[in-house]
């Protein structure tokens, strides 16, 4: 029986949650590798989320994005790139899921209670 997941592009402030030991870190989705056909062939894609840079190459903490130039998802097929909607980044192609650990910050920190 083929069972199918469903993952998370972004959530509660732009990210998600995993709980980890006790610890909740917050998560951020920026990259998705897409495949298609079987086994013995097919063919990939890619949807990577751009973020603003300064311009030696270092990103840009979202606190000081401005709202202008918040990221943008990209799809890349071969030599083909164009700016999706976030809403087309999770699809069914999904075959490698990129995502980072986010600094936690007062702002960021979720807190549960039990």
């Amino acid at each position: 029986k083929e069972q199918r997941k469903r993952f998370v592009v972004s959530g509660g402030s732009g990210g998600f949650n995993l709980e980890n030991e006790g610890s909740e870190y917050l998560y951020d989705l920026y990259a998705v590798v897409n495949h298609v056909g079987g086994l013995s062939g097919g063919h990939y894609t890619a949807c990577c989320l751009s973020t603003p840079c300064s311009p030696f190459g270092i990103e840009t903490p979202p606190s000081e994005v401005q709202s202008s130039s918040a990221p943008s998802w990209f799809y890349y097929d071969d030599e083909y790139a164009e700016e999706i909607p976030e809403e087309k980044v999770a699809t069914e192609a999904a075959y490698v899921l990129f995502y980072k650990r986010r600094f936690p910050t007062p702002a960021n920190v979720i807190r549960t209670t039990v």
